[in-house]
């Protein structure tokens, strides 16, 4: 059996999102993209694929960041 995530690791998900600054419609149209779409809400993840988004979403985090720096 694939082990699901819970609601704590949605809702630290959610927090992560949130804290880089993108939408989570944009968030869920690549890990639906990815997924060839068996995955549409933030709840149906198994454990590797919300570290696969997990790892996605820092690399964001890094992209927001550098855009900010270089537009100041």
């Amino acid at each position: 059996d694939i082990e699901i995530i819970g609601a704590k690791e949605v809702i630290e998900i959610k927090k992560r999102i949130a804290s880089i600054g993108i939408t989570e419609k944009r968030v869920l149209a690549w890990v639906y993209k990815v997924t060839r779409g068996t995955v549409t809400r933030f709840d149906q993840p198994n454990v590797t694929q919300s570290a696969s988004l997990l790892k996605r979403l820092n690399a964001w985090a890094e992209e927001e960041s550098n855009s900010a720096r270089a537009a100041k």
